[in-house]
């Protein structure tokens, strides 16, 4: 799930981008390429942070289940999944 959700949204944020031309309309009005990417980088990378959160507490709390070593490196792996399927989806 991780994995998938921000492969889609990459995927569909491309494709719209492209129909609608906004990168162009960015591109002509002045913002450079690091800027766009940097941008996208944020705004993808907070939605899987909060995914990431959100995955973590159903699977904690709703399901039972437990993290057999340490949480925070579990947590960075189940971030970088989720960025992992967005740099596939863009």
């Amino acid at each position: 799930m991780t994995h998938i959700i921000p492969l889609a949204t990459g995927a569909v944020a491309l494709l719209t981008d492209r129909n609608e031309g906004t990168l162009d309309r960015s591109m002509v009005a002045g913002a450079t390429i690091t800027q766009l990417l940097v941008a996208t980088l944020l705004s993808e990378g907070l939605l899987i942070a909060v995914e990431t959160l959100i995955s973590y507490s159903v699977a904690t709390f709703i399901f039972g289940w437990s993290v057999k070593g340490s949480t925070t490196l579990f947590l960075i792996l189940l971030y970088a999944t989720g960025f992992a399927g967005l740099s596939m989806g863009r």
